[in-house]
């Protein structure tokens, strides 16, 4: 029988996700921490366990949206691209005693989140390890595929250049008449960068979500030098930047880059995101999350660095009873 309950410790919920296949920086107690304030909402880390046996987490944001409350997993606007339940996996375990395991984990989720909470819409965007979430399905949630592109890091610099696309590769190896430099910032060019996400933004007609007190948050309270900040200076002068999230052996491009601010005769983003490459492969990381799948106007560029689409799942709940909660979700 598998049980769940509240963890209140920090320590021992990150030895939980260092556990957790698709546990990631997300999960990391300081990271949710972070998020659930900035969204203003009440945040649950539960476990599930099989006797002393742990065998899964699933972090859970109370959100409140007026007079209703939803079940959220990750909050909106926190910079969390997926986040849900993650597995800890007894690899000696058969497939058919392993999911009946997972789906008795999630099904009491389901329910400690129904009878605790109570809430009038719940919403997942489940990590693109979590690869079984039938229980939800056969629960009536509505299941809709989102995607991210991944890049396997683990070759050589010439190899993972090859992979290219022509145009990627011609824009890395070209020689420029401009002089740059691109240099590993610290937490005093977070306001830089996010200054100029701001603009890039707003030049879209949309807004810019992370707040400068949020990033400098993380980066004070996530381990050393799991976010990465870049910085590109043509003539010593910035010109656009990058912040990376690195754990694990995993790189993130998770903010980022804002077109240069100066008109240069180089292409800039290209050189940055290489550098940002390899920076992670001299760091340990065997893989790279470039993100942008899911935007039209996004994913060409991403396509010319050859990753691989992976897939994650939008949950949401279907039922009537949860039509005015959906509607004042989506407001957020």
């Amino acid at each position: 029988m598998v049980t769940v309950e509240r963890v209140d410790d920090e320590n021992t919920w990150n030895e939980y996700v260092n556990q957790a296949i698709g546990g990631s920086v997300f999960h990391q107690s300081a990271f949710l921490e972070a998020a659930a304030e900035k969204s203003d909402s009440d945040l649950f880390l539960l476990v599930g366990k099989k006797g002393t046996q742990p065998v899964g987490i699933f972090p859970v944001f109370e959100v409140r949206v007026g007079p209703v409350t939803a079940a959220v997993s990750p909050p909106p606007k926190t910079g969390i691209p997926y986040l849900g339940p993650a597995f800890i996996r007894d690899p000696n375990i058969k497939y058919r005693k392993r999911s009946l395991t997972e789906h008795e984990f999630l099904e009491n989720c389901l329910e400690w989140i129904r009878t605790e909470r109570s809430p009038r819409f719940i919403r997942v965007l489940s990590n693109p390890w979590c690869d079984d979430i039938r229980p939800f399905q056969w629960d009536g949630f509505d299941v809709s595929p989102q995607y991210t592109h991944t890049l396997d890091l683990d070759r050589s610099d010439s190899e993972l250049l090859a992979s290219f696309s022509r145009d990627a590769r011609t824009a890395i190896q070209d020689e420029y008449d401009v002089e740059y430099t691109i240099r590993t910032g610290d937490e005093s060019e977070i306001e830089y960068l996010v200054s100029r996400l701001e603009e890039r933004y707003e030049s879209q007609s949309e807004s810019f979500s992370l707040s400068r007190a949020y990033l400098e948050q993380l980066y004070e309270t996530l381990p050393d030098e799991t976010i990465q900040v870049y910085i590109l200076e043509v003539e010593g002068q910035p010109i656009t930047g990058r912040i990376s999230l690195v754990d694990d052996g995993m790189l993130w491009f998770w903010q980022g880059v804002p077109k240069p601010s100066e008109s240069v005769d180089m292409p800039a983003n290209d050189l940055l995101n290489w550098h940002s490459l390899q920076d992670a492969k001299a760091r340990g990381c065997t893989k790279a999350d470039l993100s942008g799948a899911n935007t039209e106007r996004l994913w060409t560029y991403k396509g010319k660095f050859n990753p691989t689409l992976t897939p994650y799942h939008e949950i949401t709940s279907s039922s009537p009873s949860y039509t005015l909660g959906s509607r004042l979700y989506s407001l957020l």
